[in-house]
């Protein structure tokens, strides 16, 4: 169990022990319940003359739960007698806590057997690039999500088209190349227009991104100056990165600033800007 650490502390702060103790009480679950943490509650008994009730009333809990692990001399005890009633709103928050903790454990136990970053899986095995392209669903998505995570994502996969290009035009037939070449084109001309050139909204019938957006909307929203709100300055995937360093005294308010911010917290955009731009 997660909170094995409480019964360390348990064992080592007497003046705690008893507080630690209806912690440990209310967070058990019946699969927690090993011979381990019996024998060390058992051995923390005879330490005492007349055995603490919160020491009892641990071991009735893991008596209820799993009676061949403690001894049927344990006799059951009355909690209100040990604690008073713990309130709503903690024992919902130590539940939670549990929850989130037992998530991340498992997280980290699939990663042992799993690498979920490995996408080109054939292409590895084969030593041969393949050229799949996602549809503009993902690319777009991807762009306009929220997450710098994405964002740093499809930044990296659009450079990694630019650099198969070559390779590409070695073992494709032409027409699929230049149709591909054309798409890729596409969707990095219209991330590199949102972010560097603030084209999003007024250039976007020369693209995909936001062009199905009817002048009506546009006009609806004239109020706002729609283009620079998803720049590398204003995207708000990166807003929290420009919160924490405005904090810091560091202003970032250009776009050279945010390029610069880029470069150390999310390189994949600033090799992307870099790229395109030089192109």
């Amino acid at each position: 169990m997660y909170y094995d650490v409480f019964f360390y502390t348990m064992l080592q702060k007497k003046k705690l022990e008893r507080h630690i103790a209806r912690l440990i009480y209310v967070l058990t679950r019946p699969e927690d319940v090993t011979r381990r943490d019996v024998l060390r509650l058992l051995v923390l008994q005879k330490k005492y003359s007349k055995p603490p009730k919160h020491i009892i009333a641990l071991l009735s809990l893991f008596k209820s739960y799993k009676p061949e692990l403690v001894p049927e001399k344990i006799q059951s005890v009355n909690i209100e007698s040990v604690w008073k009633p713990i309130s709503e709103f903690i024992r919902l928050a130590l539940e939670d806590a549990r929850d989130r903790m037992e998530i991340q454990q498992s997280r980290q136990s699939t990663q042992t057997y799993f690498n979920w970053n490995v996408i080109c899986t054939l292409e590895s095995h084969s030593h041969v690039e393949t050229w799949t392209l996602p549809p503009r669903a993902v690319i777009y998505g991807a762009f306009i999500s929220k997450s710098c995570a994405l964002l740093s994502r499809v930044c990296k996969l659009l450079l990694r088209y630019r650099q198969m290009r070559t390779r590409s035009y070695q073992i494709m037939p032409s027409d699929i190349y230049e149709e591909r070449i054309r798409i890729i084109c596409i969707y990095a001309n219209d991330i590199h227009k949102a972010l560097w050139y603030d084209e999003s909204f007024s250039d976007r019938k020369n693209g995909i991104l936001l062009s199905n957006l009817s002048n009506k909307v546009i006009k609806d929203l004239g109020d706002c100056d729609l283009d620079i709100l998803l720049n590398i300055v204003n995207h708000y995937a990166v807003l929290p990165y420009r919160y924490t360093m405005n904090k810091t005294g560091l202003n970032i308010s250009t776009k050279e600033d945010a390029k610069t911010m880029a470069l150390y917290y999310y390189p994949a955009v600033n090799e992307f800007l870099a790229a395109f731009t030089s192109d």
